[in-house]
């Protein structure tokens, strides 16, 4: 089987669940680890600095990181906005700007991951042919990525972020991004410490149910994750456990894991039996392996809507605002869908009874 054959398989143009490994590769941007790594050492200044938070959480050092990290970023959080305060030698951003009730080491997160966020020339193809095919070819995205990448990439689709966004605001499903873990754009939503996960968790009612709908309606490609992460693994369960053993069959199809190899001369298509329970129940799902992402970028460039997806999100929104509110006026002119001289901002969707045509 090729990626070809994959992608022929989806009825539609699918949805990207972007991980850390991306941004990695197109900004240089650390993991996890490394970025608690890095504000551990602003506050103790020393060469075991994370070593020494892991030790403090009173667990072994051999935990799970996602149990373990989380304990680790709630206790630097602690100590480095304590020493914010105290030391202005380690500001980064102006500390009149932060009120009483805000974190600094939140913001100086932000603004750190900002001032890091470098495109690497080496894939500027790769990010092009990815901007490309986003405009016909991918249907939105999700990610628990904090950096702006996706915003900067495609300044066509709507953002939203964190759970509030997609509870309080209208969302089309279509040349959307939705940040469930926050972005730097709003430093008070980033989700990284066990007390954020708590509140998560918490309150994740809502959105895992906008993703299950999400999940029933389009393919999945899961890129920039490994199959272990836990985010993955949660949501994964959980959306088996809200399915019958047919339904779960239609998702084993639509459920597609991206592997990075450096090695790998040729794309690996390959069906790999995912664990469910105590590794004695699986899901059988598809895993591509490659080296070259632009593989997958022009395979799915192969499948397109017939208008660009910001377009047809733009035509669904309208429609929704007239129907909600009688006196809406849409606003967007009729053009070619791929004209370049015309805003979107200038498009108007006019919508008329058909046996009272308008010369408006």
């Amino acid at each position: 089987m090729t990626i070809r054959d994959v992608i022929s398989r989806f009825e539609t143009t699918p949805f990207l669940f972007v991980g850390s490994g991306l941004t990695r590769r197109y900004l240089g941007l650390p993991n996890w680890e490394g970025l608690l790594d890095h504000f551990a050492h602003e506050v103790k200044n020393s060469r075991h600095s994370l070593l020494e938070y892991k030790i403090s959480t009173g667990l072994s050092l051999n935990s799970d990181p996602d149990v373990m990290l989380p304990k680790v970023a709630e206790l630097i959080e602690h100590d480095y906005n304590l020493k914010w305060i105290r030391n202005p030698g380690i500001r980064h951003i102006n500390g009149e700007a932060l009120s009483s009730k805000d974190s600094p080491f939140r913001y100086e997160l932000a603004q750190y991951i900002m001032s890091i966020s470098k495109v690497n020339e080496n894939y500027a193809d790769e990010i092009k042919l990815l901007r490309k095919v986003s405009e016909k070819s991918i249907s939105g995205y999700i990610t628990t990525n904090y950096d702006m990448f996706l915003e900067n990439l495609l300044p066509g689709y709507k953002c939203y972020i964190g759970q509030k966004d997609i509870l309080f605001e209208p969302v089309q499903g279509i040349a959307e991004i939705y940040k469930i873990h926050g972005s730097i754009a709003r430093p008070e939503s980033i989700v990284i410490t066990e007390t954020d996960y708590d509140e998560f968790n918490r309150k994740k009612g809502y959105l895992s149910a906008k993703l299950l709908t999400i999940f029933v309606e389009y393919p999945i490609i899961f890129i920039g994750y490994s199959m272990s992460d836990k985010d993955i693994d949660n949501i994964i369960k959980w959306i088996v456990g809200s399915l019958d053993r047919d339904q779960v069959q239609v998702f084993q199809e639509r459920f597609i894991f991206i592997n990075y190899d450096e090695d790998a001369a040729e794309p690996r298509v390959e069906t790999f039996f995912y664990p469910l329970k105590g590794n004695h129940e699986y899901v059988t799902m598809t895993a591509i392996t490659l080296a070259d992402f632009s593989l997958l970028y022009r395979e799915l460039g192969c499948k397109e809507r017939k208008l660009p997806v910001r377009l047809l999100r733009r035509f669904k929104s309208e429609l929704y605002d007239f129907v909600v509110d009688k006196d809406s006026a849409a606003k967007s002119k009729v053009a070619m869908p791929d004209d370049r001289h015309i805003s979107e901002d200038d498009l108007i969707l006019k919508i008329a009874r058909a046996d009272k045509p308008s010369s408006d």
